[in-house]
């Protein structure tokens, strides 16, 4: 991919011992593997004269046991957003002092970003860093066009025998397979009603699904041993990516009107030694070029409108194009998103026994 080449000024040295006083000052991260750009960091480190180290993670509930445990302290990390939730209601999180971030405009971000987190109350604690949606990605080889129009049509009943002799994968994961249950029936993502539980887990046993995974689902996509399988849109971009640099994308994405929406934060555990430089670097990633260049590194849907117009703008963009049509749906006002709650631990149990369950058949 393009690297546009940023040309940033440095901070006298003088406002360099002020945000640290040597290199030996090091900012702790955890953070999702490849989810941050190795030359921003690099940037960041000879703007503030210290080191970045970061700690990589594959789930929110890792996440949540590193900040937990006694270990690292870290200063920033990258949750999702029902982890948020329950990071800042065990008073794990500190608040985010937004007059501490020069770049921070609460009009800079997607309407859709800023009600969803004003809705699950945890605005205060962290600044959106990218965001996406479930969906269904499906080979565009081994499906006839009229397969690959019934899943447009029925949405997430692709999951469950929409399309005929389509070998189906289902995401491991007790939340998600449950929701897109649960969404296909026209429930909220967070019920905790008995009866409709009950009749997602119905459906659910209802089909024969030819292999549950996670990050396994997307590669089986690509080689032909699924036709449909439900993904996270970041496993899509991951694929999508990869394919792009060799001209061979022989897969697509759809995502359903009604769906998840996540949104990944930056927030600052309780834990940082050095929250004003947490503050720093947050404020730093929030400068439009360089969340530019992160974006373009990582690869998902930028949070900031500005960013994502030159990203339409620019056609040396132009591999982007998927994330552009995706990025429209997800700000389009008839995309019904919904964020996951933190869960009890007793309904969080319910979940994993209607997917242990479906395993057992």
């Amino acid at each position: 991919m393009k690297k546009i080449l940023l040309g940033l000024v440095l901070i006298a040295f003088c406002i360099s011992l002020s945000s640290c006083s040597s290199k030996d000052e090091k900012l702790y991260l955890l953070n999702w593997g490849e989810y941050l750009s190795d030359e921003v960091v690099t940037k960041f480190e000879e703007q503030y004269d210290c080191e970045v180290v970061v700690d990589p993670v594959d789930s929110n509930e890792a996440m949540y046991t590193k900040i937990g445990a006694a270990g690292t302290a870290y200063d920033i990390a990258f949750p999702s957003d029902y982890m948020i939730d329950r990071l800042a209601s065990e008073g794990m999180l500190n608040k985010v002092d937004f007059t501490k971030l020069t770049n921070y405009e609460e009009e800079a971000f997607f309407e859709v970003i800023d009600e969803s987190l004003e809705a699950a109350a945890i605005k205060d604690y962290g600044v959106p860093y990218f965001f996406g949606s479930l969906g269904i990605m499906y080979n565009t080889e081994t499906l006839t066009e009229e397969q690959i129009m019934t899943i447009k049509e029925s949405g997430w009943g692709a999951i469950f025998g929409a399309v005929e002799n389509a070998k189906i994968g289902l995401y491991d994961s007790a939340r998600d397979a449950v929701s897109v249950a649960l969404m296909h029936l026209g429930y909220d993502v967070n019920t905790t009603d008995a009866i409709e539980l009950e009749q997602a887990k119905d459906i659910l046993n209802s089909i024969n699904y030819h292999k549950l995974g996670t990050d396994s689902l997307k590669a089986d996509i690509v080689k032909g041993e699924l036709d449909i399988a439900l993904v996270y849109s970041g496993d899509y971009f991951d694929k999508y990516y990869e394919a792009y640099e060799t001209d061979t994308i022989n897969f697509d994405f759809y995502s359903p009107e009604t769906n998840n929406l996540w949104i990944d934060e930056m927030v600052i555990p309780t834990t940082s030694k050095n929250v004003d430089l947490a503050h720093q670097f947050i404020d730093f990633i929030l400068t439009e070029e360089i969340y530019l260049e992160n974006a373009e590194s990582v690869g998902y849907a930028p949070v900031l409108k500005n960013v994502y117009q030159t990203m339409k703008d620019d056609p040396d963009y132009d591999y982007i194009t998927s994330i552009n049509s995706f990025v429209d749906q997800l700000i389009d006002p008839n995309f019904h998103g919904q964020i996951y709650k933190n869960l009890t631990a007793e309904h969080y149990q319910r979940l994993e026994d209607i997917l242990n369950e479906i395993k057992s058949k």
